[in-house]
């Protein structure tokens, strides 16, 4: 079994201004792999704390089990968009992408290793504040979320308080969160293909690595390396007075090994990790019932009050529909120019033992690549958000 559990948005204001008024949830939903290896909901319920007005809610409970599923989606929707999307691709990687450029100099291997994977991202996210989410009340994002207006800041600055550099490790993510049992959980092809390339990242970084620094101290006393730490630490990452989170960000590297993961990570965010967010949304959104993004009346606080009018009336409106897919649709559009991972490396031209890596990362992510689609060939709805084909190098949309 897997919970699900949206308590990020507990306490989290929902939209209200004259007459558009929108409601979100905080629910807990609970998951079971059934015996044709299908993952799917038992049971639901809308709010954090139990209670009377707050009842669970079954498969045997009719519509009132449609409208459960329906809140449960639209806090996903949130989390999805806000949270996954934006916070921990966009926003994370922006600060990493800035100290790069200030700290390491065009020279530096590790600079020419991570420039070609953030070189967009400050570009897309000055776009983004200017058009998508603003703090005027005016951005596409307060038009189209339940948690438009200060809900939507309220989310971002809550969940990052407890950002830790860690959890752009997909690796030690899936494992944390009891993931990685293929046996448990079939068909989770966003885990099964995302480890793929992940391998493929990790060896590649690992060989770079290698042929730059031969020892750990070769690491250690390398300055510049310390002050892009120092950076993050200090101006992308810092700790408050009333933050104190260890983010995980150390003074210096140790060991090769700790590099390593630590720029896999960066790598993969900027890489899978974006894409396999971004790219799907116009896929899941589309159909707004399958992925309603406001919710217009308030939560049912006992069963037996849903009917198909009620369930008509708590979608989102057609113009609330309009906007939202009209701007997934420009965001799920690749570049006509677009740079695909493994494609990019000019800023090793010349170092003939690293272009023999990348060589190797390229043969890699085509057997990935071949390995993903044998295994779509039996599917019905065939998975390829993780294609490294289709997977940009840089965070450009």
């Amino acid at each position: 079994m897997y919970i699900a559990n949206y308590d990020s948005l507990d306490g989290i204001d929902a939209y209200e201004k004259h007459n558009d008024v929108r409601y979100i949830t905080a629910p807990i939903c609970l998951f079971y792999v059934n015996q044709s290896d299908k993952m799917v909901p038992i049971a639901i319920q809308l709010h954090q704390q139990p209670g009377p007005k707050n009842p669970i809610y079954s498969p045997s409970d009719g519509l009132d089990w449609l409208q459960a599923k329906l809140w449960v989606r639209c806090a996903d929707s949130q989390c999805h968009l806000l949270l996954s999307h934006l916070l921990h691709t966009h926003l994370i990687l922006e600060p990493i992408g800035v100290a790069v450029m200030r700290e390491l100099p065009y020279e530096h291997p590790i600079f020419k290793l991570l420039f070609p994977h953030t070189r967009f991202t400050m570009a897309i996210n000055v776009e983004g504040r200017r058009t998508l989410i603003r703090n005027d009340g005016n951005g596409i994002t307060d038009k189209c979320l339940s948690v438009g207006g200060k809900g939507q800041f309220e989310l971002l600055r809550g969940q990052f308080k407890h950002f830790t550099i860690e959890q752009l490790n997909f690796k030690r993510m899936l494992k944390t969160n009891g993931l990685t049992d293929v046996k448990a959980l079939p068909g989770y092809f966003f885990r099964d293909d995302g480890l793929l390339v992940w391998d493929a990242i990790e060896e590649m970084v690992s060989d770079v690595i290698n042929i730059f620094y031969l020892k750990d101290d070769d690491l250690r006393n390398d300055t510049y390396l310390t002050s892009w730490l120092t950076s993050l630490r200090t101006d992308g990452f810092p700790t408050s007075s009333d933050n104190k989170i260890d983010r995980g960000i150390p003074t210096k590297f140790k060991s090769k090994k700790n590099l390593e993961q630590f720029l896999t990570g960066i790598i993969y965010t900027s890489t899978c990790g974006h894409a396999s967010i971004n790219f799907s949304q116009l896929d899941y959104y589309a159909f707004a019932p399958n992925y309603p993004a406001i919710l217009r009346c308030p939560p049912p606080e006992k069963k037996g009050t849903t009917t198909e009018e009620s369930i008509l009336k708590l979608l989102p409106r057609e113009m609330d529909i309009r906007i939202l897919n009209l701007t997934l649709y420009i965001l799920s559009q690749y570049s006509p120019n677009e740079i695909f991972i493994g494609q990019q490396h000019e800023l090793f031209n010349g170092e003939e033992d690293v272009l023999e890596v990348m060589k190797r990362f390229q043969k890699n992510l085509a057997k990935v690549s071949k390995t993903i689609h044998a295994r779509n060939e039996s599917l019905p709805i065939k998975y390829e958000y993780l294609l490294p084909e289709q997977i940009p190098n840089s965070i450009a949309i």
